[in-house]
């Protein structure tokens, strides 16, 4: 099986660096793109790195029962809504994976677009239907750029506006 690529970073024969991809989302959730990036970055650091709490608590000391005081509330008022949200979240992603299987045997148009990462907001889009053809015309784009060339693609596309990314 081939492997699909979503983006790839081609430089042209002037040596500007151009980003060919193709995506779903465009627009209202582009926004949130930085953030969670930056948060991915972030999230192998140790949150935990205090000194050990458990550890100092011993037997019957006072601590120790309000230690499991503590733990019974935290258990009840916390523990108990983040299961019954699990469930929703379950819930969700069912959809989710739901959306993404009618987009894929739908043939739900993709976004293919060209921009020029030495001047961002520089480039050409294309709306593709079919996943395979989205394909070719990332290939195609990505090729033509190298060469030199137009990023005119063979396959059926329709041009549209490039999408605007923001930088949050």
């Amino acid at each position: 099986m081939v492997a699909r690529e979503l983006r790839r970073d081609v430089t042209d024969p002037s040596g500007a660096a151009w980003r060919v991809q193709r995506t779903w989302v465009r627009g209202r959730w582009q926004r949130y793109e930085g953030r969670l990036r930056a948060a991915w970055s972030r999230s192998g650091q140790d949150l935990f790195s205090g000194g050990d709490f458990l550890g100092q608590v011993s037997g019957d000391s006072a601590e120790a029962v309000i230690l499991a005081i503590v733990a019974v509330v935290l258990a009840l008022f916390v523990l108990v809504p983040i299961l019954l949200f699990g469930i929703e979240l379950i819930i969700v992603g069912a959809a989710i994976a739901i959306g993404m299987l009618g987009r894929l045997f739908l043939g739900q148009p993709w976004v293919v677009a060209a921009e020029c990462l030495d001047s961002p907001g520089t480039g050409r889009a294309w709306r593709v239907s079919g996943m395979r053809r989205s394909q070719r015309v990332l290939d195609q784009v990505a090729r033509a750029l190298e060469a030199g060339d137009p990023p005119e693609p063979a396959e059926t596309a329709e041009a549209i506006a490039l999408p605007s990314r923001s930088t949050a």
